[in-house]
């Protein structure tokens, strides 16, 4: 775990937000560890957290504190506005193989259509829910794919199994 310290970025030194690809700005003021805001996160009493605010004041680098924080994988899906539903659920299941490849083998039966379907929807989340595989999920922009795709997005939080602690951006 990480203390309430400054992290100041030095070339050599670790940096979160050149750890989410962002290039490193030595005019930037120094990164302060949000302890707060990371154990609002980590004690909520639900498994799906919200957290908004304007751009620019760090949404991003508090869910990657929180992350960093954690004992189990975490997997970030980046949102991006689509008109395929399909290809959403496709590109958010790759970001859970990454962290978690053994979940790749329990998805082999389940054939993705172009047009996303109910019945889908609910084979991706029951297979999800039996592997009981505790798994964080952040979804970064996830206004982008609630513009998109409102009712995919509402049946994801509705929907989201007890064992995946889905954090919204």
């Amino acid at each position: 775990r990480v203390s309430s310290r400054v992290i100041y970025r030095k070339k050599e030194a670790f940096s979160p937000l050149r750890a989410l690809g962002h290039q490193n700005n030595p005019m930037a003021a120094p990164l302060l560890f949000r302890r707060r805001i990371v154990n609002l996160i980590e004690e909520s009493p639900r498994h799906i957290v919200y957290i908004f605010g304007p751009a620019g004041y760090g949404k991003t680098v508090v869910a990657k504190q929180w992350a960093e924080s954690q004992d189990i994988p975490t997997a970030w899906f980046d949102g991006y506005s689509t008109t395929n539903a399909a290809d959403l659920l496709i590109t958010l299941l790759e970001s859970i193989f990454k962290v978690i490849p053994s979940l790749k083998t329990k998805f082999r039966e389940i054939e993705i259509p172009e047009k996303l379907d109910l019945k889908i929807l609910n084979e991706v989340i029951s297979v999800l829910e039996k592997s009981k595989i505790e798994l964080n999920l952040i979804i970064d922009n996830a206004e982008l794919i609630r513009k998109s795709h409102n009712d995919f997005s509402r049946y994801l939080v509705s929907e989201c199994p007890a064992n995946i602690k889905l954090v919204l951006l």
